[in-house]
């Protein structure tokens, strides 16, 4: 059935004794002393500075984040807002005209 048994034979012994032998990995090296520092040097360094376009449009995320938050924030308050009762609303209307 098997057309390729001597094949077959040798990735099997090559697949026992890759699962037999230990593979142990090696410690990482330690980071000099110093490389924190340099790269957070780095990082600062890397800043760029921004055009009028960019300018312009962290304006306008900070305009529609403000819309957003005063919208939440009249909402908000438009719920607290006191409703009158059910009650209150019948006796606050005006009398009926036909049964005075």
């Amino acid at each position: 059935m098997n057309r390729y048994p001597r094949q077959l034979a040798r990735l099997l012994a090559l697949a026992r004794r890759a699962a037999r032998a230990t593979s142990v990995q090696p410690e990482p090296e330690p980071a000099p002393a110093g490389f924190a520092t340099r790269v957070v040097a780095l990082a600062g360094v890397g800043r760029q500075r921004y055009g009028w376009l960019a300018t312009w449009e962290r304006l306008c995320w900070w305009a529609a984040g403000t819309a957003v938050m005063v919208g939440l924030a009249a909402g908000l308050h438009a719920h607290r807002v006191a409703q009158p009762s059910s009650l209150e609303v019948l006796l606050t209307q005006s009398p009926d005209p036909l049964f005075p």
